[in-house]
């Protein structure tokens, strides 16, 4: 997984491959996540924080509940393996 600072400033989109290998998985065939998407996948990926998305129709609020999903799943994935008894 690579951590590039410049892609988190505003308006840049993020590519799928800046998440980690099992996570790609659920966005196979995307290259990027939308502007969204991208401007809380830090908070969402990345940390526990609460969040709160409004947004209209069609702007990729459940992908966001999917990063989210994801980023749980990460948390007990080590060694290759899905730790399912530390959920």
């Amino acid at each position: 997984m690579k951590t590039d600072e410049a892609c988190w400033c505003e308006g840049a989109k993020i590519e799928i491959t800046k998440s980690h290998e099992f996570a790609q998985a659920a966005f196979r065939g995307y290259k990027s996540l939308n502007r969204i998407q991208s401007r809380i996948f830090r908070t969402v990926y990345y940390t526990n924080e609460n969040i709160l998305v409004c947004a209209p129709t069609g702007a990729g609020k459940t992908n966001i509940a999917v990063i989210s999903i994801l980023h749980e799943i990460g948390q007990n994935f080590k060694g290759g393996y899905l730790h399912k008894d530390e959920f």
